[in-house]
């Protein structure tokens, strides 16, 4: 029988932003914000990361479907940023990516952040995104909270 991931793998900081519209807000601004605060809390500067996994459905106009979003906001250069989407278990699933990433030894620091900004877009909800392949008949897609909230994973190795 194998060891147990928390023997292996510990989240070290998180941080979180007021949940709501945030008008006076970007995506890119809430970003940074929640991702500052898990820096802030892990005690660690953002270069110190090896990897990152952004979840989210919709990132910034301007961004298409890539993580370049989050690149962007913290000026992660040169540095793998992954982009999960997975309906409600998106924030859940980045962050599994990063766990396991770290518990395999790829990685010793990943940021893990889940954002979604919905009320600045053009057009009406998230009807113009686009329609899952699966529903037959038209709906408009439910946001979800980017949960779990932003953390930083690191080897306990």
């Amino acid at each position: 029988m194998g060891t147990s991931l928390k023997d292996h793998v510990a989240v070290i900081g998180v941080g979180c932003i007021k949940f709501g519209d945030n008008f006076d807000q970007g995506y890119e601004d809430m970003a940074a914000e929640a991702a500052y605060a898990a820096f802030h809390d892990a005690r660690i500067a953002p270069e110190e990361i090896d990897a990152a996994w952004l979840g989210t459905y919709s990132p910034a106009q301007g961004h298409g479907k890539a993580a370049v979003s989050l690149g962007d906001a913290l000026r992660l250069y040169n540095k793998p940023i992954s982009r999960v989407e997975n309906f409600c278990a998106t924030g859940t699933d980045a962050f599994r990516h990063a766990v396991l990433a770290v518990a395999s030894g790829m990685y010793d620091t990943a940021l893990v952040l889940g954002v979604e900004k919905y009320k600045d877009r053009p057009g009406r909800g998230l009807a113009r995104e686009g329609v899952h392949p699966y529903i037959t008949t038209a709906q408009p897609l439910r946001a979800c909270s980017p949960w779990p909230p932003p953390a930083i994973c690191t080897s306990l190795a």
